[in-house]
């Protein structure tokens, strides 16, 4: 009859194609008016973050197929998301952090020195575990197909509800290794030691048993202090830290004197308590944002690796690394 309802659906394959972002944003909002008002079911797949940050979470349908799982289509609104979680990964995933929607892995950082220091730290943790395992990952994130994203802060439990079960309850999640990697941030005075470690405050370590239960997700946490304080601990890299601040630093005086002295003297064998000093002052320099700011030194830092400097990776950082390439890093 003319009364009768049918299903009227639009099907499009990659509208994104040859379109700038802008124009994207606009097709999709026009797609999601003519669906409301004329009542078509528009499905779209895409690879383009763009769309994928312009849309409500609750449309977006995640396809992938893990190795060992085969095909997989899971509805986001089928996660479980906490309201107080979907509002922020509403307003949070943006064009940059959308790409966790495309990964094969997941790396979630505090700030933008891990963003930046990732990638170069990742090649060493690699080559690392290749070169004591049968089992060959990439040598790369790039390769590895591994995104970093850079939280701005610790908000690793609005992320990983996506991932996890975090209220033990029976959700569906994405089937994507997720890592995370946090510091211990004792009180900002001390200098802790692996034989004198000083209880931290981070709100993110409660989450660490839930998620390593999990299938898909690991929250690893340093030992020490700090990414930079623990960084400066680990083998010689010191050294390393100090040439790079002491070659960049913006004057002259008893200050780039100070460091070109933790520049020129060898770490391997030096007693903990001095190591813990100069790694603190390290940090306090590294922090000191109207000369350097942990920006500008790991961009720095990150070109000196690129250069050929070698530094040694934490383990929390190679755990990471290799967990998120779909490694097993015996943790």
């Amino acid at each position: 009859s003319e009364d009768a309802e049918y299903l009227r659906v639009l099907l499009i394959e990659e509208p994104e194609a040859h379109l700038h972002p802008q124009l994207q944003v606009r097709l999709l909002k026009y797609l999601e008016e003519t669906a409301t008002n004329s009542r078509v079911q528009v499905i779209v797949t895409t690879h383009s973050p763009v769309l994928a940050s312009s849309v409500s979470l609750k449309s977006i349908i995640h396809l992938s197929s893990p190795e060992d799982v085969g095909p997989c289509a899971v509805s986001i609104r089928n996660c479980g998301l906490p309201d107080k979680s979907e509002a922020f990964l509403s307003r949070w995933l943006d064009v940059t952090k959308s790409t966790l929607l495309f990964a094969k892995g997941i790396i979630l950082v505090e700030g933008i020195a891990e963003a930046m220091l990732l990638p170069e730290l990742a090649k060493t943790a690699l080559q690392k575990y290749n070169s004591n395992s049968q089992d060959k990952l990439p040598d790369t994130l790039e390769d590895c197909g591994v995104s970093v994203i850079n939280m701005n802060g610790i908000y690793f439990k609005h992320f990983m509800h996506l991932f996890c079960n975090l209220d033990n309850a029976d959700r569906e999640n994405l089937p994507v290794r997720c890592a995370g990697i946090t510091d211990q941030d004792p009180p900002k005075d001390s200098k802790p030691t692996p034989s004198n470690k000083v209880p931290g405050t981070n709100s993110a370590l409660e989450l660490v048993d839930k998620t390593n239960k999990s299938e898909w997700v690991r929250l690893y946490v340093n030992d020490l202090k700090t990414f930079e304080y623990d960084l400066a601990f680990e083998g010689d890299n010191i050294q390393v830290l100090a040439k790079v601040l002491a070659d960049n630093w913006p004057t002259d005086g008893e200050v780039k004197k100070e460091i070109q002295k933790l520049a020129d003297k060898d770490w391997k064998t030096v007693a903990e308590s001095e190591k813990a000093d100069a790694a603190f002052m390290l940090l306090s320099r590294i922090e000191d944002s109207s000369n350097m700011g942990k920006g500008q030194f790991a961009q720095l830092l990150a070109e000196e690796i690129k250069q050929g400097a070698e530094l040694a990776v934490p383990k929390y950082i190679y755990n990471a690394v290799v967990w998120a390439c779909g490694g097993e890093p015996n943790d």
